[in-house]
């Protein structure tokens, strides 16, 4: 079995952190280690402040230690025999405390960035009529882009335009539908807005058409699986790209999740699809990943990957959290009209950026703004400017 690796900065002040104010690096600062691999691998010098135990020739490497403790150890490990893992821990570590994110995308051959000094707002205009929270008002032409408008004066940083439903239960719709649902709104919107755009879509004729047509992202639930096309699609555009991550598909992914260890498996899949990106030439700087909140998960395993959303950014790409109105929501408060879900929607959206999201994709966009705004201020003890 190949070894994973995860760290994960703790404490309630990781927005500090992930905006540079307070170092990663201060000696007493706790880490969250954790390290599965197999009896022949294990350090055979395990540091004295983590445990380990052992379960079918599989070894788990766990505990918190402070900073300067595990850089020690790090070094240790990188002038033994266990060198690789004292590197992987290493490159790790690295990307966790590398500073502020920044994507990276082409858009009519000069380079754009969007940087994530402060979390970021994606906006979602849904132009279907069965989308779960809000299928049917915005799926005209002109509904969509006024409401697209509306929510960048509210505070938008990114538009997210998708034209087919990925609810639980739901089906796909043909490549001619959704086309003639997001194209016209994006070339609409592409001259009138100084916000990059993302598409929402699995199918690469569909990501084609919308970046000529003005976007410049591309949002796949399927992280580049569904259409063997798509990466070259990706490339050919210089594109940035969102993987998220999804157990089945949207008709069965409800029906019975299941996970042993859902962060360590969510964070290996973000590990095989960084490195089929790179393999044809899409590097870190164009990636966001997104954990895939209610896409073949049970309420246990979405609030296990909220709180631990910090341990994702030791892949050293931005992290995307969907939380609005989802079910998850209705589940901790009992609130089954997800229309009514935006005050829940936003307290999980400020911890998840307190731990270490980068993008927080809502409906409410007004309402997220403030939610954020507040919890960036609390952390930073200033009026942040937004």
């Amino acid at each position: 079995m190949k070894t994973r690796i995860l760290l994960e900065p703790l404490g309630e002040d990781r927005l500090f952190n992930q905006q540079g104010r307070i170092p990663l690096t201060d000696r007493a600062y706790p880490w969250l280690v954790q390290i599965r691999t197999t009896a022949e691998e294990q350090p055979k010098e395990r540091h004295p402040g983590l445990q380990s135990m052992e379960e079918d020739g599989t070894v788990f490497i766990y505990g918190t230690l402070p900073f300067q403790q595990l850089e020690t150890w790090i070094d240790f490990l990188s002038n033994s025999v266990h060198h690789e893992l004292g590197a992987r821990l290493q490159d790790t570590l690295d990307a966790h405390i590398g500073g502020v994110f920044a994507l990276r995308w082409n858009k009519n051959d000069s380079a754009q960035a969007l940087d994530f000094s402060r979390p970021r707002i994606m906006g979602i205009v849904n132009v279907t009529p069965d989308s779960f929270s809000d299928g049917g008002q915005h799926n005209t032409v002109d509904h969509a882009v006024a409401h697209a408008l509306s929510l960048v004066d509210e505070g938008a940083d990114i538009l997210d335009i998708g034209g087919e439903s990925s609810q639980p239960g739901s089906h796909p719709v043909s490549v001619e539908e959704e086309l003639r649902r997001v194209i016209p709104v994006i070339e609409q919107l592409a001259p009138r807005v100084d916000v990059p755009i993302s598409i929402d879509t699995t199918k690469a004729a569909v990501m084609s058409a919308a970046l000529k047509a003005g976007a410049n992202i591309i949002n796949d639930i399927s992280a580049l699986r569904a259409d063997p096309e798509a990466i070259a699609v990706v490339v050919e555009h210089n594109a940035a790209v969102i993987l998220m991550h999804m157990q089945g598909d949207p008709s069965t992914m409800q029906a019975h999740p299941h996970y042993r260890h859902v962060v360590e498996e969510v964070y290996e899949f973000f590990e095989n699809r960084i490195r089929f990106c790179h393999e044809h030439g899409v590097h870190l700087n164009r990636l966001v990943l997104d954990p895939g909140i209610g896409f073949g998960k049970t309420t246990l395993h979405n609030l296990e990957l909220i709180r631990h959303t910090g341990a994702f950014r030791g892949l050293g790409v931005p992290i995307l959290m969907g939380l609005s109105r989802k079910r998850i929501v209705g589940d901790l408060t009992g609130e089954q009209n997800p229309v009514n879900r935006d005050i829940g929607s936003h307290v999980l959206e400020s911890i998840a950026a307190l731990s270490g999201a980068s993008i927080i994709r809502t409906h409410d966009v007004q309402g997220a703004k403030q939610a954020l705004s507040t919890v960036h201020g609390w952390a930073l003890m200033e009026q942040p400017i937004v």
